[in-house]
């Protein structure tokens, strides 16, 4: 299902602490109604959340070469810049782990093993 800002609210996070399936915690299910907020700022003033993301790289792609599946870091520079800025904006339960994950799999980085 598929809910648009004006559906999220406290009563959302509310229903959703009442599904067994989930797990119960009020800040973090409350981060899924601020986070959406703080996106839809991003995007307004970016024009998209495409656009926000990649002017962090010059819009171009961070190719990183490996030996082994090893060596691939669980998070960079970027992702702790990436992350840094989201929080000031007012992200929560984002860090840099999460956000190096995601930018590859949005293909902003790409490790490869050679």
């Amino acid at each position: 299902m598929i809910l648009t800002l004006t559906q999220l609210s406290d009563n959302y996070v509310d229903g959703l602490l009442n599904n067994d399936q989930l797990i119960k915690h009020r800040a973090k299910l409350s981060a899924i109604v601020n986070n959406a907020k703080v996106i839809k700022e991003i995007q307004l003033e970016f024009g998209s959340f495409y656009n926000y993301i990649w002017r962090f790289t010059n819009f171009k792609v961070v190719k990183n070469y490996y030996n082994d599946f090893s060596e691939i870091p669980s998070k960079s520079d970027l992702s702790n810049k990436f992350v840094k800025d989201l929080k000031k904006r007012g992200i929560n339960f984002f860090g840099p782990v999460t956000s190096y994950s995601f930018l590859q799999a949005i293909g902003v980085i790409q490790d490869k093993i050679k």
